[in-house]
């Protein structure tokens, strides 16, 4: 019998593999464990040395490792790992030139930011290429080595100057950004031109003969804008010196995108919905750059993260989301599905393709085990596990877990993790249930194994029900994101609520804890669903829908859309679309949490208030020095103790 898993051990479980980057050439992967970059024979998998730093950046020829040290680039040899690295300049993210003999490179001057090049002989010394601006400006090299892409922020002149640094001006961004690029062997720099105010360009991607350069716009406090975020793609022909937006489907965004390899298409990850914080995942679109129209698209895959295009142009590899699930598909360029890869019921935390397309080297991790590298060949022969990081769980006895399906009364279908109590066959123990932000947001508990900290939920004697629902797959269930209701996703929970009690005949009291837009469902159950939980624990929420209106990153779209404008022209929906309308129905005990530095969540008091005066049992705490939420280690397991010492006493089992 394993150590019980308690707050003290599960601290210590951290690390593992993530982050697998396959050398240029295929015979070595570079994957990161903490601060540590490790170096594997490929496919044999042996370690073959490791080294301190940021995660490394391998040159053309295989031969270096670029990477950053506190604020200091070096190189090492991958023919002896082992070597002390060569200290090249000061400054940081080392990008290689495609001819491997110089490293780009960004460090601070008087002026700003700006980016250099230096070589590699060891009496070279710096070349001033740009400033950019502010640090950390995006920037991508072109295939060739010839032009520098790179994004440059300007002051926005409606910004009120001489602020004191606690305030804050509504409505205004601070910075006017464009997208410009150097050519660097004529000096020729080119913009865009500035974008509106509250722009932002979220990746530049070059096409591989460095004609064309795709980036994103990401444009979220426009006046403008209706119900959703917008967020674009949009080319750049540099020969015409054009700007051009690919045409999809009405409402469609674009996520993520990258090249074929001879640069006549463009997969996109594209969402029906628009770009939207609470349905992340989509279809792949593959667009036809030279007839600029949309040559084919998938269907209903959730595909989420780059597509990752095969060396032959053929198809594409991404993550897809579905419900508890992540794996791997590929999709041909038809847009048809031609295979899932990587073991069942795996978390999946980064992935590379080979560079000949037989293994993806992908970081995995399942409810008892820490990341892993396996590498999984792209035929079909089983996939081979490459590290052995989790034998620091060897001694834990981790909760039993299985995966839950039903349906509900509208015939849609869902999924949910269940992790066991201790004694699993107590017909009294408490369900306690946890509703999800968005696909996969509860599961990754920081760098814990999965579901770590709910794990230790279980270890109290709590049978854990993390469900999904249609808010964690809208597109993909056939919901306009404008469709959606926080009740409907309320039912969705209640009715499986009710299909797990009936499958393990449990007869138990029914508990919850949410947090985010988890806990604003939670908040819309214990009004519409009263008669499910006995005690219940929110903190991060806004069951308010006029103040929700002004959270401008998740608030004023989709409400403008469900309720068919803002809370001033029809202040009684608002009203009646909140769980404030209800509160007399509340029959749960109910402990609201906040976060002192919350300014997203200014009805979480209200909620208690409203509670109080009508005779509820109801108390509200707020954190000091917390935001929206737990940000350490040590702050998330007081949330997580509180909240249960909370439900423990309203079950008559606590202090």
């Amino acid at each position: 019998m394993g150590e019980r898993l308690t707050i003290e051990t599960l601290a210590t479980l951290v690390g593992g593999g993530v982050e697998p980057h396959f050398s240029p050439d295929g015979t070595q992967l570079l994957y990161r464990n903490g601060a540590e970059n490790v170096l594997l024979s490929i496919p044999a998998g042996e370690a073959l040395g490791k080294f301190e730093g940021s995660p490394g950046n391998w040159a053309p020829d295989t031969n270096m490792i670029a990477f950053e040290k506190n604020g200091q680039i070096f190189t090492l040899s991958t023919d002896d790992a082992g070597a002390e690295p060569r200290l090249i300049a000061k400054g940081t993210q080392p990008t290689w030139f495609p001819s491997g003999d110089r490293l780009l490179f960004e460090d601070q001057t008087p002026e700003g930011a700006a980016l250099f090049r230096i070589g590699l002989d060891s009496q070279a010394e710096r070349e001033r290429l740009i400033t950019t601006g502010p640090a950390g400006a995006m920037r991508a090299l072109c295939p060739n080595g010839r032009r520098l892409a790179y994004v440059r922020r300007t002051p926005n002149p409606e910004v009120l100057t001489g602020l004191p640094e606690n305030a804050k001006q509504l409505g205004v961004f601070h910075d006017l950004v464009e997208v410009r690029f150097l050519d660097l062997a004529e000096g020729l720099d080119l913009g865009s031109g500035a974008f509106p105010a509250g722009t932002e360009i979220e990746a530049l991607w070059w096409s591989p003969d460095g004609r064309f350069l795709a980036f994103l716009v990401f444009n979220w406090c426009s006046r403008a804008f209706d119900w959703r975020y917008t967020k674009d793609t949009r080319i750049w022909d540099i020969e015409a010196n054009e700007i051009f937006t690919p045409e999809l489907a009405p409402g469609a965004a674009c996520r993520r995108a990258s090249w074929s390899p001879d640069g006549a298409l463009l997969a996109m990850v594209t969402n029906p919905n628009g770009y939207c914080m609470f349905d992340p995942a989509g279809d792949v679109t593959f667009f036809d750059v030279s007839r600029r129209r949309v040559l084919s698209q998938s269907s209903g895959i959730l595909a989420t993260f780059i597509p990752i295009w095969r060396p032959d142009g053929k198809g594409v590899f991404c993550r897809t989301a579905n419900h508890i699930e992540q794996r791997y598909v590929e999709v041909s360029v038809d847009g048809s599905v031609v295979r899932t890869l990587m073991p069942e019921r795996h978390y999946c935390a980064g992935v590379d393709l080979s560079p000949d397309s037989r293994y993806l080297a992908a970081s995995l991790r399942t409810f008892t085990t820490l990341c892993e590298i396996w590498l999984c060949p792209t035929d079909s022969t089983p996939p081979k596990r490459l590290t052995n990081h989790s034998t620091c769980l060897d001694h834990i006895a981790f909760p039993e877990t299985w995966i839950h399906h039903w349906r509900t009364g509208d015939g849609l279908e869902f999924d949910g993790i269940i992790i066991e109590p201790p004694d699993r066959t107590a017909p009294d123990a408490p369900l306690l249930v946890w509703p999800a932000s968005e696909r996969g947001w509860n599961i990754m508990d920081l760098e814990y194994a999965v579901g770590g900290c709910l794990q230790l939920v279980a270890e109290q004697g709590f049978r854990v029900f993390i469900p999904s629902h249609r808010l964690t797959g809208l597109s993909a269930m056939g919901y306009r994101f404008d469709e959606f209701r926080p009740a409907g996703a309320g039912a969705d929970i209640a009715a499986g609520i009710a299909a797990l009690l009936r499958a393990v005949r449990s007869s138990g009291p029914v508990v919850a804890l949410g947090h985010s837009y988890g806990g604003d469902i939670l908040c819309e159950m214990l009004v519409s669903q009263a008669d499910v939980f006995t005690a219940a624990v929110v903190s991060g929420v806004q069951p308010d829908y006029a103040l929700l209106y002004n959270n401008e990153m998740c608030g004023n779209g989709f409400l403008r859309a469900t309720l068919d404008g803002p809370p001033w022209k029809r202040p009684l929906e608002y009203l009646e679309a909140s769980p404030m309308r209800g509160i007399e129905a509340v029959k749960a005990s109910v402990l609201i949490m906040m976060g002192e530095g919350d300014t997203s969540t200014p009805s979480a008091g209200m909620f208690w208030r409203a509670l109080h005066e009508a005779g509820k049992d109801a108390a509200f705490l707020q954190f000091k020095g917390q935001a929206h939420a737990p940000e350490t280690p040590e702050s998330l397991m007081a949330f997580l103790q509180i909240g249960l010492d909370w439900l423990n006493r309203k079950l008559g089992r606590g202090r």
